[in-house]
Parts: structure tokens; sequence; C-alpha cells
């Protein structure tokens, strides 16, 4: 029927993929593999992966890994990362630290700097600052500084320190958090 009627597809499939992939993410792998090419395929993928990154990130870390390269994949290490960043942050960093140098890993060090700039400031910028591309790992880096000012100002200000060329870009980006910091305390100091 599903084969049939692709457009049976829709949300309700979803949402039993979603209940489904809770007792058992591989099995919702399975299930959502067999589908036939559709949105709805590609979401329950991505949902799987979901529920199998809260309940076994290794093996939907493997799963992507296995996973044609593309969109598909590369939104696969967007959710993979983002969920098990919530769960296991240094598990998560470790994956990608061990990652080959590429698009995958790219936009694995993204998601993770994107997801956890605010909350551990010191493993984002470990992570973006071995990025291999300039501007990207800039622009990580300025995330991550945004985040880490707010939690952590002299965490922020020692690795800026540390680098032995301070862009511009990464220096203004600091001072200006800095100030949105000093803004936010004395909004909200006791009077």
């Amino acid at each position: 029927l599903v084969r049939a009627y692709p457009e049976l597809l829709g949300e309700s499939v979803r949402e039993l993929l979603r209940q489904f992939g809770w007792a058992t993410p591989e099995q919702a792998r399975e299930w959502a593999e067999h589908f036939p090419e559709s949105t709805a395929k590609a979401d329950g993928i991505q949902m799987a992966v979901s529920t199998m990154a809260q309940q076994n990130p290794q093996g939907a870390a493997a799963w992507v890994l296995e996973m044609a390269p593309g969109e598909g994949q590369d939104y696969a290490y967007r959710n993979l990362i983002d969920v098990w960043s919530r769960y296991d942050l240094a598990g998560a960093q470790t994956w990608i630290s061990e990652l080959e140098p590429g698009n995958g890993r790219q936009i694995a060090v993204e998601e993770f700097v994107r997801s956890n700039a605010l909350r551990a400031g010191d493993l984002t910028w470990e992570l973006a600052s071995q990025s291999s591309d300039p501007d990207s790992r800039l622009v990580m880096q300025a995330l991550t500084i945004e985040g880490w000012v707010q939690r952590d100002p002299k965490g922020a200000q020692q690795a800026i320190e540390a680098m032995d060329v301070v862009p511009t870009m990464l220096q203004d980006q600091f001072n200006q958090a800095l100030k949105v910091r000093e803004i936010w305390e004395a909004l909200f100091a006791s009077p």
C-alpha cells in the first residue's frame, strides 16, 4: 500500500517511526531504509539516527559513516552530533576528533560548535581550531568566542591570547561579546 501510495508516508508514518524508534532504534533504521525513496524516507532515516544517537551513539555513528555521501549523510552528521553531544559531550567530541579530515568531519565540527559553544567553550574551541579550512575555522572560532564569553570570559580571553596571530574579526567578536555580557550583568545586577 505504501509503495503504491507514497503520499501515505506523511506525518502518521513519521510519527509511527518516531515512536517505534524509541523502543528499538536499530529496527527503526531497518524499517526506514526499506521505505521507497521519498521525503518521508529521508525524514524517517533522520528520526532513526536521532533516536539511535540517544540510546546507542556509537551504533548511530557507524551507520552515518556507512551512508552514501550527500545531503542525507550531511544531515545525519548534524543530527548525530546535536543529539549525542546533549547526552555525552566528551564522547561526541572524541568521536569527531578521530574522524578523517573531510566533509563529514567538517560538518560534525560545525554542528558541535553550533550546539555547544555556550556550555563547552574549551571543547568547541579545540575542535574549531583544528579545521583545515581557514575561513570556516575563523567563523567557528568566532561562534565559540561569542558563547564562551557568556560563561567563562577569562577562558575565552586566554584562548585568544594563546594564538600566534589574532585575526581582527575574532578580537572584535570577543570585544562585542564582552560588552553584551557587561550590559546583561548591569541590567540584572542587584540594586
